[in-house]
């Protein structure tokens, strides 16, 4: 009994240490608010000076009422669009040209926002978020445009919009080289890359894909915590991390061994 009574209390005390909608900010936005998912944040012009501070509270008002609504379900936050633009982009909100501007993540970090075409009251605010937890919005990737020439150099060139489509393809081996344009590393083993393609060019169930992590999201599955990063998706669309070092041989064996066809490579 002592123990329900003291999780009881400790489950109080998460659920009330921060404000029904609070501020994100830079310095919580990781520790506090961002480790609560579900989560909505309203990103909008924050200024609680004396001259804007009605203005500012105008807004939160109506998140509010919406919050209050679903408290036990989301946790809710407003941030300021000029000190957390990175987040504006995360959700590809940045050119939306709202005043108001709304983005979610899942308990799985998927994203959502509120599209631009819907203006921002209380009413559009909930029924977006009766949507979400229906289940009825879909998950917000960010991608580059599709690429004019999908294939160079025997490498098709992966954007978020064209993942699940190359990679997912149950009738292929897919190897995937996750990069940033800003890596040396990277830089340095796209020449090997390229031979590698040469090499496999013979495999016609075996395609090399490569991807610019840093203008498009991670799909679930992915583990790329740094660069470069590569994977190999067999058939069994089962993602295999490759942890050996980047020698052409060392890649033959790694793909060997994951797709069975030693003789034939």
């Amino acid at each position: 009994m002592e123990n329900a009574l003291e999780n009881d209390i400790e489950q109080f005390i998460e659920q009330h240490k921060i404000p029904l909608v609070g501020i994100l900010t830079q310095e919580n936005q990781r520790n506090i608010y961002l480790s609560r998912r579900p989560i909505c944040i309203v990103i909008y012009d924050l200024d609680f000076s004396f001259d804007y501070r009605e203005r500012t509270q105008y807004w939160r008002n109506k998140i509010l009422k919406v919050a209050n609504n679903y408290k036990d379900k989301y946790t809710f936050a407003i941030a300021d669009e000029e000190k957390l633009s990175s987040l504006l982009k995360e959700f590809g909100l940045e050119e939306s040209g709202e005043d108001v501007n709304v983005g979610c993540y899942d308990l799985q970090g998927l994203k959502y926002r509120m599209e631009d075409n819907d203006e921002f009251t209380s009413e559009s605010f909930e029924d977006f978020v009766n949507r979400l937890d229906k289940k009825k919005i879909k998950p917000y990737f960010k991608s580059q445009p599709l690429p004019k020439q999908s294939i160079i150099n025997g490498i098709h060139i992966l954007v978020g919009k064209n993942f699940d489509k190359i990679v997912k393809d149950n009738t292929k081996n897919v190897v995937v080289f996750f990069y940033a344009p800003w890596c040396g590393h990277c830089n340095e083993f796209k020449p090997t890359y390229s031979k590698l393609a040469e090499r496999l060019a013979g495999q016609s169930n075996i395609i090399l894909t490569q991807m610019d992590a840093t203008l498009n999201d991670i799909p679930q599955g992915f583990d790329v915590t740094g660069f470069p990063t590569i994977y190999i998706v067999p058939t069994n669309n089962k993602p295999v991390k490759y942890d050996g070092n980047r020698d052409i041989n060392d890649l033959v064996n790694f793909i060997e061994k994951n797709i069975g066809l030693k003789r034939e490579l």
